[in-house]
């Protein structure tokens, strides 16, 4: 994460790239939670019968 921190303090293009990789993390943070709050669903309908 450094990295994009250095990006976005410098400026001009390599904002808008660490702009998009954050929102790409953000949707995959998004995703996955989802995906997991699913499974346990799943899994405790499945126990619960």
């Amino acid at each position: 994460m450094s990295d994009s921190l250095a990006g976005i303090r410098k400026g001009g293009k390599m904002f808008g790239y660490s702009l998009i990789r954050l929102a790409l993390f953000i949707a995959l943070a998004i995703v996955s939670s989802a995906a997991v709050g699913l499974l346990t669903y799943l899994v405790v309908s499945a126990l619960a019968e």
